[in-house]
């Protein structure tokens, strides 16, 4: 990772249990302590998908982003805490809303052909937070974040995550003109049809 970043590749790591994702922190651990800017590296750990505070305290000081598999807690949110995980630690998958009030960055990623790639339906994940096989289900209601915050994941926090948001990730002058136009605003809808 040391030497990689210091010829300036990013790096995004991929993580999903929190041993991997301590892995991952040792890692860029060694690369901030090889003197690395870790502001211009822009980091990130690729699924995030248990974390504990101590982790988050972590990216936080390390200027580590977060790229969620949010679809984690749709498709398998049950089976991970009734098979899994337990329900106790099951709290700690996709903790956006966490890691959104440490001022840590997120984006929401599919990991197609993993789970829907339609960035509308992980918005609705991450603000909904329910379950496909048990739909009243709210896996852990503390973690679910704003649509407005799940509007910046799936555009400027993604674009700037893939060092591109001098092209892409909002409508401003300069940049491409990227967007779609939907019949109805995600904000102002029931949050279990965003994806509609």
């Amino acid at each position: 990772a040391v030497d990689r970043a210091s010829k300036g590749w990013q790096l995004a790591i991929h993580g999903n249990g929190d041993a991997g994702i301590d892995n991952a922190l040792a890692a860029l651990q060694a690369v901030a302590d090889a003197g690395v800017d870790m502001r211009r590296l822009r980091a990130r750990i690729e699924h995030c998908s248990m974390l504990h505070d101590e982790q988050i305290a972590k990216m936080k000081q390390l200027k580590v982003s977060a790229s969620f598999l949010v679809g984690h807690v749709y498709y398998w949110g049950v089976a991970m805490r009734d098979i899994v995980f337990g329900s106790p630690r099951v709290l700690r998958l996709v903790r956006a809303r966490s890691v959104e009030r440490a001022g840590i960055g997120f984006s929401l990623h599919s990991d197609f052909t993993v789970t829907d790639p339609n960035p509308l339906h992980m918005m609705q994940m991450a603000v909904t937070r329910r379950t496909w096989k048990e739909p009243d289900f709210v896996l852990n209601p503390a973690e679910r974040v704003s649509v407005e915050s799940a509007i910046r994941a799936v555009t400027s926090e993604a674009a700037w995550q893939l060092r591109s948001e001098h092209e892409i990730g909002s409508l401003e002058v300069g940049k491409l003109a990227d967007f779609v136009i939907l019949d109805k605003d995600p904000r102002r809808v029931e949050p279990d049809r965003i994806k509609d």
